[in-house]
């Protein structure tokens, strides 16, 4: 797999090898601005740093990282180090006006260094804590416009202080870049199963909701039966496999964790593209998880996802923490049902994560209508009879 090349640049003191310094693992030291000047010192030449970044459970990438110093913007000898770079993040400090209005400049040095048309920009709003930018529109609506005008693909506040989006932003990059490789027919990532017959048993079931409604909990309920009582947010997507037998023949499912954070939903397509069925979860205690961000998700999955030969790619309504003896109102089986119309869901299932209750049943069941609905019951029926000759 070819090593992904990222250009890191912006100005003189916008942060970039903290940020660097946040990826590799080493912890960022506050220095007083009195001290400052001793202590640290002007990077003066370009270097790379290697790392490795964690696309899901099944896929790593190599990652180079070309850190350009700010002192060489337009300094033609950078062009040999930034000819075959795979994207690019331009950093500017969110205090300083200055390194905000070089933005342009750097893109525009880059992109006529850089051949490549495809090449995707992220811009980074660095050094967030301070909250000292009155002099810059920080407004969500101006940036989404001033990044479409000025051909970014996206645009992070970050902060190596606080850890803010750091790890979020290259692995988003590292994303795009992946996408753009898969449309060219450079790589494929989507699956590391590589000869066709094992494809063919490959299944992707997609798990999506609000945050803190379990679906991580029902995922490893149901991949290896353990259950957590501590919470930690999903950062980014995670995935998980596990082979089940249908009709005796092994099926490879992978099931996607995506994380529920508002922040994902510009990047949803690229979880959901190839997948055989969908799981919205939500909290049945929380009526809110319902109402607003189940039907939210549903949106965005009919907005982006295209039907597959006039077929509907199922997608089920998951209600998480299901307790027979409390009789929540949001469990009724007719009000579900009539929801579930009206808004085609395939169909409703309550399950318990922590009681460890309806889990392997639900995942039977979206299995069971993913197959007949994806005809991968043929290729199942046509491998068993080819067995039996």
């Amino acid at each position: 797999m070819a090593v992904i090349k990222i250009l890191l640049v912006g100005d003189i003191g916008t942060g970039k090898d903290s940020y660097v310094r946040i990826l590799i693992g080493k912890s960022y030291v506050i220095l007083r601005d009195e001290k400052r000047s001793k202590r640290t010192s002007k990077t003066r030449k370009a270097n790379t740093i290697s790392i490795s970044i964690t696309i899901d459970r099944n896929t790593s990438l190599d990652v180079d990282i070309l850190k350009i110093p700010g002192c060489m913007r337009g300094n033609s000898v950078i062009k040999q180090n930034i000819e075959n770079a795979d994207g690019c993040m331009v950093m500017f400090d969110i205090t300083r006006p200055t390194t905000y209005d070089s933005v342009i400049g750097w893109t525009s040095d880059i992109r006529n260094m850089n051949d490549s048309r495809d090449m995707p920009f992220f811009l980074l709003g660095n050094k967030f804590d301070l909250e000292k930018h009155e002099d810059i529109n920080l407004n969500p609506n101006f940036m989404a416009e001033y990044c479409d005008a000025n051909q970014f693909s996206h645009w992070f506040r970050t902060s190596s202080t606080d850890d803010l989006n750091i790890y979020e932003s290259i692995w988003y990059l590292c994303n795009k870049i992946i996408k753009i490789r898969q449309s060219l027919a450079i790589i494929h990532l989507s699956s590391p199963i590589l000869n066709e017959q094992k494809r063919k048993r490959l299944m992707k079931f997609v798990v999506i909701g609000a945050c803190g409604t379990g679906k991580t909990s029902i995922i490893r309920r149901f991949v290896d039966n353990s259950f957590k009582e501590s919470y930690r947010a999903t950062s980014g997507i995670d995935c998980l496999a596990k082979t089940i037998r249908e009709k005796d023949i092994p099926i490879d499912l992978h099931i996607w964790d995506v994380s529920g954070r508002e922040l994902f939903y510009n990047f949803t397509h690229l979880f959901y593209k190839d997948a055989d069925a969908f799981l919205i979860v939500f909290d049945v205690n929380k009526p809110s998880t319902l109402e607003n961000d189940a039907l939210k998700w549903k949106l965005d999955l009919d907005r982006k996802v295209k039907s597959v030969e006039d077929k509907r790619i199922p997608c089920f309504l998951i209600g998480n923490k299901y307790d027979p003896s409390k009789r929540e109102i949001l469990t009724d089986g007719d009000s579900m049902k009539k929801f579930c119309r009206s808004h085609e869901f395939s169909q409703y299932l309550n399950v318990s994560a922590r009681a460890n209750s309806n889990i392997d049943n639900a995942f039977s069941r979206i299995l069971t209508v993913a197959i007949a609905c994806h005809n991968v019951e043929q290729e199942v029926g046509r491998e068993q009879s080819q067995q039996h000759e």
